[in-house]
């Protein structure tokens, strides 16, 4: 599988018998999108994770002419990443645009999102925004494929 963004091609990391080696992973697809950094990590610094994640999908319609977009919010669950950006992708008409989110809570208990692709098309600085610009880009063309 190959994500894409904007009009350039994501790293593909090929995870395999005898592919990856310490500090020495085959990277595929050499050409970042515009402001992309990657870094090599330590993988043993997370202190906790969760294989159970809910997505938050927003699908926007309308927004011509300076009016607000027209929202669905879904939740989903049960799904992984790539499952969730095709579901997504294939409920927009080529002139709507859709965001998805990871939905976690913060220290306090508080419900928030970290966006993983796109960001609300509705909030008062949308359109000036990087995010923004990625998903007018996108309409149109595939993100992630499902197979």
């Amino acid at each position: 599988m190959i994500l894409r963004y904007s009009r350039s091609t994501c790293v593909l990391v090929v995870v395999g018998e005898g592919s990856l080696r310490r500090g020495n992973a085959k990277l595929l697809g050499a050409t970042y999108p515009r402001g992309m950094n990657v870094r090599g990590v330590d993988e043993r610094t997370s202190q906790w994770e969760s294989d159970e994640p809910t997505f938050r999908v927003y699908l926007f319609s309308g927004g011509r002419s300076g009016r607000s977009w027209t929202t669905g919010t879904y939740d989903i669950t049960d799904a992984d990443v790539v499952q969730v950006l095709g579901w997504a992708q294939e409920q927009v008409g080529p002139e709507d645009l859709f965001a998805v989110a990871l939905v976690s809570l913060d220290a306090k208990g508080e419900l928030g999102l970290t966006w993983l692709t796109g960001l609300d098309a509705n909030d008062a600085d949308a359109e000036s925004r990087e995010g923004f610009t990625r998903m007018r880009e996108r309409r149109g063309r595939p993100v992630a494929t499902l197979t």
